[in-house]
């Protein structure tokens, strides 16, 4: 009887340690602007392919922008909005956050803004989306949004570092005690 006790007190005190993602409402969309020639792009549409799965509010759109003239248009509109002076593919945009190129750690940034938004959905601006049915109006385009540069998501991983550690903690903290009272029983 006490052992079934115990592991039910276990069974809670993990769940309820475990942090919680609150799930987006809607989809959180990830734009992708590339290049059919480009084998860096050729390469982020393997990567992106390989962590759908681990990312099923995320949805890619991409766009094609060395055949198709209205995709490039719809580039450069974006980038003005966003401020980016950056050149070439492969161009991410996720709600008011961008990144251009493609390479391992551009990967890690991608899942932190991914992360980032699926946990704060509430702060997602679909820009992209704003851009291509005419809502940003010329004035609008002031407010500059900066490239988001590993700094920045080196610093949202260390806070996820953390909360990991507190997490653990108190799984070790919860174990002890539940160790305590078994051998003293």
């Amino acid at each position: 009887m006490k052992i079934k006790y115990y592991s039910v007190m276990i069974v809670i005190g993990l769940v309820c340690l475990l942090p919680v993602r609150v799930m987006a409402k809607e989809k959180i969309t990830l734009y992708f602007f590339h290049g059919n020639t480009c084998v860096h792009c050729q390469a982020a549409w393997e990567y992106l392919n390989e962590i759908a799965p681990d990312y099923p509010n995320i949805e890619v759109v991409g766009y094609e922008v060395f055949d198709d003239a209205a995709n490039e248009q719809l580039l450069s509109q974006v980038k003005e909005v966003l401020g980016s002076d950056s050149r070439g593919v492969p161009f991410f945009v996720i709600g008011e956050r961008y990144l251009t190129g493609f390479n391992e750690a551009r990967k890690e940034d991608l899942k932190a803004i991914m992360d980032y938004y699926l946990d704060h959905s509430n702060e997602y601006q679909d820009v992209v989306k704003k851009v291509v049915s005419g809502e940003y109006a010329q004035e609008e385009k002031e407010n500059i949004i900066e490239e988001v540069h590993p700094v920045n998501m080196n610093q949202m991983r260390r806070k996820e570092m953390i909360q990991n550690i507190l997490v653990f903690s108190g799984l070790l903290i919860v174990l002890s005690g539940i160790l305590v009272a078994l051998h003293k029983k």
